[in-house]
């Protein structure tokens, strides 16, 4: 009986002890809590603000890039040199593709005139990490000649050992930065990459360039991506394949309301060749031959044009079965006299 009395006691007091040392724990962790939230809490209100901050800035960053370009039509983050604007892309299918794409932006590929221009460029470039990127020089093969594709009166140049080299089979043509030359050129041909450099001359330009262009484009039918016809003025044209001969093809086109095309002018030929490099086709033949008297070109049966664009030493008649015009990509907007292809242009009334 003692020795129970003893063990409810002792029991008593160690539940007691327990019970002051888990209140003792308990205070010392909310002093340690309030003491923790009194340091701490202004380091979070300061994250939390730094967090505000930064997204209103992004958004305050977002709405004037979205002015920017709606004001201007040069993207936000291009490089600004000298009052001019240079912006990469990466989408061109050659590079007459990217030509035609900074016309269309307002621009022009870029075109270097001087040393401090070129390193400031290839800097910007370069951080792109593209291997090879297309700007505005290229090779005029009837001047033989390098020019750039804007007239700035300029005879800079800065090709790197060795270079330009037009390859062994002449089609290097185009002026570019590799990305591993310190801002020095290489000639490539128009297929060896898909980026390119495009070229504002003031903020103003984009926008002014790109009003200008569309509505050059309701007169001249710069191609629509998603219409597989050409419109030009109260013309419409589309490339056909697959018959075997001039006539046959000149037929089909007649059983189409049309005819094989027949060019007028510079203006009508250049919408015409800017129309098979977006189509992506290397040659195509048009309504211009003198296969029934040679050295005599006549247009399609009934129709006339005194126009003629011939590349340098065209027509030459190569082992003389040559008795059809085209347009090759590589030859920029020049006519040869070629084989027949079986792809040709049709024209017809709109």
């Amino acid at each position: 009986m003692k020795f129970s009395n003893f063990r409810g006691k002792d029991t008593k007091k160690i539940f007691l002890v327990m019970a002051a040392i888990s209140f003792a724990v308990a205070i010392v962790a909310i002093i340690a809590i309030s003491q923790a939230v009194r340091f701490f809490r202004p380091k979070v209100e300061e994250v939390f603000s730094e967090f505000k901050e930064t997204r209103e800035k992004e958004r305050l960053e977002r709405i004037e890039k979205e002015a920017w370009e709606k004001e201007m039509d040069i993207p936000y983050s291009a490089l600004e040199y000298n009052g001019h604007y240079y912006y990469v892309y990466d989408d061109a299918e050659s590079w007459e593709d990217a030509e035609w794409k900074c016309e269309q932006l307002g621009g022009h590929l870029a075109t270097m005139t001087t040393s401090s221009e070129d390193k400031a460029v290839y800097k910007y470039v370069s951080s792109k990490e593209y291997e090879y990127v297309f700007f505005g020089l290229y090779m005029d093969m009837e001047q033989i000649s390098w020019n750039w594709i804007i007239t700035e009166g300029t005879a800079y140049a800065n090709w790197t050992e060795g270079e330009p080299d037009l390859g062994s089979d002449k089609d290097c043509m185009y002026g570019s930065y590799y990305r591993y030359d310190q801002s020095k050129w290489r000639a490539i041909s128009t297929n060896d990459t898909s980026s390119y450099v495009c070229e504002w001359d003031s903020k103003e330009q984009g926008r002014k360039n790109r009003e200008r262009i569309e509505a050059d484009n309701e007169e001249t039918g710069y191609l629509n991506p998603i219409d597989p016809v050409l419109t030009y003025k109260s013309r419409r044209y589309m490339i056909l394949e697959g018959e075997a001969t001039w006539e046959e093809a000149n037929e089909r086109c007649e059983s189409l309301g049309g005819h094989l095309a027949v060019i007028n002018n510079k203006k009508e030929n250049k919408a015409l060749y800017k129309y098979m490099i977006e189509r992506g086709y290397e040659s195509v033949n048009f309504g211009y031959t003198d296969q029934k008297e040679e050295g005599k070109w006549v247009w399609a049966e009934g129709y006339e044009s005194d126009y003629t664009n011939w590349g340098k030493n065209q027509p030459d008649n190569f082992q003389g079965d040559e008795d059809y015009a085209a347009f090759y990509a590589d030859a920029k907007y020049k006519w040869n006299d070629s084989i027949w292809s079986g792809v040709y242009f049709c024209e017809w009334e709109k």
